[in-house]
């Protein structure tokens, strides 16, 4: 990154999800979950085509991202 990240804007969230959810649904943004499986629903990365508004949202190392997240994430990509 070349130091890219330091200039990144940072936002505080008491509810991450809610506000990416309520984003997606105002700004025509798609939000695209990263999981490790290939199962029901599950595109894989390089056969997915990328919405021109689109975040990708991805979980920690060990169990991914939570039902939670996966609901609330318009598609699926491994």
């Amino acid at each position: 990154s070349m130091g890219s990240a330091l200039t990144l804007r940072i936002a505080r969230s008491q509810n991450l999800l809610n506000d990416l959810v309520q984003m997606s649904a105002s700004c025509d943004l798609r939000l695209v979950a990263a999981v490790a499986d290939d199962g029901e629903n599950v595109v894989a990365l390089n056969e997915f085509q990328w919405p021109s508004r689109s975040a990708l949202v991805v979980g920690n190392e060990y169990s991914g991202l939570d039902e939670n997240w996966l609901r609330g994430c318009d598609f699926r990509v491994t």
